[in-house]
C-alpha cells in the first residue's frame, strides 16, 4: 500500500460524505428558520394600520428581536452539532493514521477542537477580495444582513401602500429563498471549517509524523479557479492555504507521512517540496478508479450508471441532494471502508 495515495483516497471519499453531512445538518436546523419565519409573519398584519405607522420604530425593534432570537438559537444548535462532528473528525484522522504508522497517535480533546473552531479564522474569497472571518463573525454578518433586508422590505411595503397580505407574501418569499440559501451556504462552509480545523489540530498534535502536505481540490464543474489552480500544490506542513477558501469550498489538505514512521510494507512516493508538482489524478479520474459502491455513493445509482457508461462528470454538478446525519455519516463511512 502506498501511504500518500491511501490518504488521498480516504480524504476525497470522506469529503463526499462530509458534504452529505452538511446537507443533513441544514435539515436539522431548518425548523429554527421556519419558526423564525412564522414569528415574523405574526408581526405583519398590524404593520399597515395607522397605529402601527406611528409605531414603526417599535415594530422594527420587534422584528430585530425575532431575528436575533432565531439566529442565536441557530448559532447554539449549529455549534453544538459541529463540536460533535469535530470529535468524530478527530477519531477519523486517528483511525486513518493508525493503519500506516508505527507510533500511537494523539487525538485532540473535544474542548480543544471546539475552541479552535470558534477562534481560528477562515480566509474566504468573496468576489475579488479575500476576507478573514471567524465562524462567529460570519453568523453576526448573516444576522445583520437579514435584519436589514427584512426591515427594508417591511418599510418599503408600508411606504408604497402595500396591504398586510402583500407584505406577508414578500417576507415569506424572502425568508424561504434568500435567507434559507444563506443558511445553507453558512452550514456548508462551517462544516468544511470544522473538518479542516479538526484535521489541523490532529496534525499539530502529531507533527513528528508529517514531512509535508498537498492541496487537493474536487475537480468538477463546480470547482472555483482558485481551488483548481492550487490543486496538487505541495508544501511544508502548515504552509498551504487552509480550506474553506470560499463559500461552499470542498477542497482538502492531504499530509505526507514521514517515511521513518511508516509500518513495514507501507510505501511512500516522495514529492517535491515548496512548489507545484505535475498534475496528478483529477477527481473524475479518481472516481473512475473507485468501486461501484463509491461511485454510486458519490453520484447516486442512476447517474453513476451513466458515468460508468462514459458520460462526463461535468454533467453531474449537483449529484444527489442526499443528506446525512452524523449517525449516517459514521455508518456509511464504516461500510465503504470495509469494501475498499
Amino acid at each position: 500500500m502506498e501511504a500518500t495515495q491511501y490518504l488521498e483516497n480516504a480524504y476525497i471519499r470522506h469529503r463526499i460524505l462530509v458534504e452529505r453531512y452538511a446537507k443533513g445538518l441544514f435539515k436539522e436546523l431548518k425548523p429554527i428558520l421556519v419558526n423564525m419565519r412564522k414569528k415574523l409573519l405574526t408581526k405583519i398584519p398590524e404593520a399597515t394600520t395607522s397605529f402601527q405607522r406611528y409605531r414603526l420604530t417599535a415594530l422594527l425593534e420587534d422584528i430585530d428581536n425575532v431575528i436575533l432570537y432565531g439566529v442565536e438559537k441557530l448559532d447554539k444548535t449549529m455549534f453544538k452539532k459541529l463540536t460533535e462532528f469535530a470529535e468524530y473528525e478527530g477519531q477519523f484522522q486517528a483511525k486513518l493514521f493508525d493503519k500506516i504508522v508505527t507510533v500511537n497517535t494523539v487525538t485532540p480533546s473535544v474542548e480543544q477542537m471546539a475552541i479552535a473552531i470558534k477562534a481560528k479564522p477562515m480566509e474566504l474569497l468573496a468576489g475579488h477580495t479575500t476576507k478573514k472571518a471567524t465562524l462567529e463573525s460570519l453568523i453576526s454578518e448573516f444576522s445583520k444582513t437579514n435584519r436589514q433586508g427584512i426591515k427594508n422590505a417591511i418599510i418599503g411595503g408600508i411606504l408604497s401602500g402595500e396591504t398586510s397580505g402583500q407584505i406577508t407574501r414578500n417576507i415569506n418569499q424572502l425568508v424561504n429563498t434568500r435567507t434559507a440559501n444563506q443558511v445553507k451556504a453558512l452550514v456548508r462552509t462551517a462544516t468544511a471549517h470544522a473538518s479542516s480545523v479538526a484535521r489541523d489540530e490532529f496534525l499539530q498534535e502529531n507533527a513528528g509524523l508529517m514531512e509535508g502536505e498537498k492541496f487537493v481540490a474536487v475537480l468538477d464543474a463546480g470547482t472555483t479557479l482558485q481551488c483548481a489552480n492550487l490543486d496538487q500544490t505541495v508544501g511544508e506542513v502548515g504552509s498551504l492555504p487552509r480550506p474553506p477558501l470560499h463559500w461552499g469550498c470542498r477542497s482538502t489538505i492531504v499530509p505526507y507521512v514521514n517515511i521513518d514512521k511508516l509500518l513495514p510494507g507501507i510505501q511512500l512516493k516522495r514529492a517535491a517540496q515548496g512548489g507545484t508538482v505535475a498534475r496528478g489524478t483529477t477527481y473524475e479520474q479518481w472516481l473512475k478508479g473507485q468501486s461501484k459502491t463509491v461511485q454510486d455513493e458519490a453520484l447516486g445509482k442512476g447517474k453513476a450508471e451513466l458515468f460508468r457508461g462514459g458520460l462526463k462528470l461535468e454533467k453531474f454538478v449537483d449529484p444527489t441532494g442526499k443528506a446525512y446525519s452524523l449517525y449516517d455519516l459514521k455508518k456509511v463511512e464504516a461500510a465503504l471502508e470495509s469494501i475498499n
